[in-house]
């Protein structure tokens, strides 16, 4: 049986089964909503970009003489041979490989950075993990715990 429909709307009353009152049910929801309007996309004019690049200045100029330079200065000397502060020669890649195939020094401070950082890694990520269990099941003294745990943090 075809549940009844009113004329004057796009609602079907759904059929009662109980004492609750009828729920009605769209069938077109897209045509019973209005169509929102559209925003104009954000435009600016040159003037106002030419204004942002301005405001930008000065913070381009200290990342390009605090971290640019040095990276690239750095780049630049270890693809040379150096006496002291001057360039004697250009190498190119002799010093990595020399480093990663001759050294035995450059072996032993890799594995010994490999080492410190997997114990560093396990380690605090284990006493932080019992550390968390432990007060997770505390009562009494949880604020004192906690100022205890962020104290640090907050200072630092």
């Amino acid at each position: 049986m075809v549940p009844p429909v009113n004329p004057r709307s796009s609602v079907v009353m759904a059929r009662r089964t109980s004492s609750e009152p009828p729920r009605p049910t769209r069938l077109d929801t897209p045509a019973m909503t209005a169509p929102r309007p559209r925003l104009a996309p954000l435009r600016s004019s040159n003037r106002e970009r030419a204004i942002d690049l301005l405001f930008l200045a000065p913070t381009l100029v200290l990342l390009g003489g605090f971290l640019f330079y040095p990276l690239i200065y750095g780049i630049v000397l270890s693809l040379h041979d150096t006496k002291g502060f001057d360039l004697a020669g250009f190498v190119g890649l002799d010093h990595y490989a020399h480093a990663i195939f001759g050294d035995a020094v450059f072996h032993g401070a890799l594995l010994n950075t490999a080492l410190f950082t997997a114990a560093a890694v396990v380690l605090q990520t284990g006493l932080g993990l019992v550390l968390a269990v432990l007060v997770a099941d505390v009562q009494r003294g949880r604020t004192l715990l906690r100022l205890a745990f962020f104290v640090p943090f907050v200072l630092a």
